[in-house]
């Protein structure tokens, strides 16, 4: 019996190392990112396009364009450099991002959509009346002399409190006749916010969310039915922040101060937090015109690097 015991444990102890050892392998594989999905995602948040050519290739005319120089690295070191670059900041490594977005507030007091060369090259001309050639690191570098005292963009780390109400209005139109489950949509800040005198959502900056469920109206009466999820929006600095649907803004756009393009009769509310809302027309079919408002909240706290005016 001993024996048996003894083997019977054993048996178990190298099942459970095997188990643990498929969780940490799985899990170390779902937190790599596919290099070609990162560059295009890179690609067309840069230049509004993506390229068709080899990886190598688009990899060297992403650095070119973003730090001047090619880099001797593996390629996830040299993406995740660059996304580092593109997106994430410390208060004396600032990124390309938040730069462009800083440069657009002083200049414009609003952010905008499209790519990030197209949105520099809109800032030279106003400011210099031509574009430049080179990085757009070294661009942004003269264009932060001539804008801010010292060459200086002074901000802070800052907390976006959990519930805090954002005003978005919606991009495209969305429609349960051309638009499907899984669809994505695009809206932005309609009203600056700010926290503590510091700015952290500009006008204009972007967010995506994503169409939940799609229904067409039927023969029986069945109300056409549309289900938002509006997932996360960017602060100035281009840190991504979670959204919900809550009790706050819930009662804000029941209250009627926004024009919806359709009756707030015409709502009704789903889920036990609120998450998601459909917006109902009986027995026809549901469009949201583009730019539609609506009053959105922050999921949970998160620190970003503000502005300060």
């Amino acid at each position: 019996m001993g024996e048996i015991d003894l083997k019977r444990r054993s048996w178990c102890w190298s099942l459970l190392v095997s188990v643990l050892l498929l969780i940490s392998i799985t899990t170390a594989n779902d937190s790599v990112r596919n290099p070609i999905d990162w560059v295009r995602t890179m690609e067309k948040e840069t230049m509004g396009y993506n390229l068709e050519q080899g990886l190598l290739d688009r990899i060297n005319n992403l650095e070119l364009l973003i730090i001047g120089r090619i880099r001797d690295d593996s390629i996830s070191q040299r993406l995740s450099y660059l996304d580092q670059v593109l997106y994430q900041n410390q208060p004396h490594a600032i990124s390309v991002l938040y730069k462009i977005q800083a440069l657009e507030w002083v200049l414009y007091k609003q952010c905008f959509q499209g790519a990030l060369i197209e949105r520099l090259e809109r800032i030279e001309k106003l400011l210099f009346d031509v574009t430049y050639d080179g990085s757009l690191n070294v661009r942004l570098e003269k264009l932060i002399d001539q804008v801010f005292p010292n060459g200086i963009i002074k901000g802070r780390w800052i907390t976006v409190p959990k519930d805090l109400i954002v005003k978005v209005k919606t991009i495209n139109e969305i429609s349960s006749t051309n638009n499907h489950s899984g669809d994505l949509f695009d809206f932005v800040v309609v009203e600056t916010i700010k926290k503590e005198g510091q700015v952290i959502f500009p006008k204009g900056v972007s967010g995506t969310g994503v169409l939940q469920r799609v229904k067409r109206p039927n023969n029986l009466g069945i109300d056409a039915r549309l289900i938002l999820d509006f997932k996360q929006i960017r602060a100035l600095d281009g840190t991504n922040v979670a959204l919900s649907y809550g009790l706050k803004s819930k009662d804000l756009n029941r209250s009627g101060k926004l024009a919806f393009g359709a009756s707030v009769a015409g709502m009704m509310f789903l889920g036990p937090e609120g998450i998601l809302f459909g917006l109902i027309i009986k027995g026809k079919e549901k469009t949201i015109p583009a730019g539609t408002e609506f009053y959105i909240q922050v999921k949970e706290p998160v620190r970003i690097y503000s502005l300060t005016e």
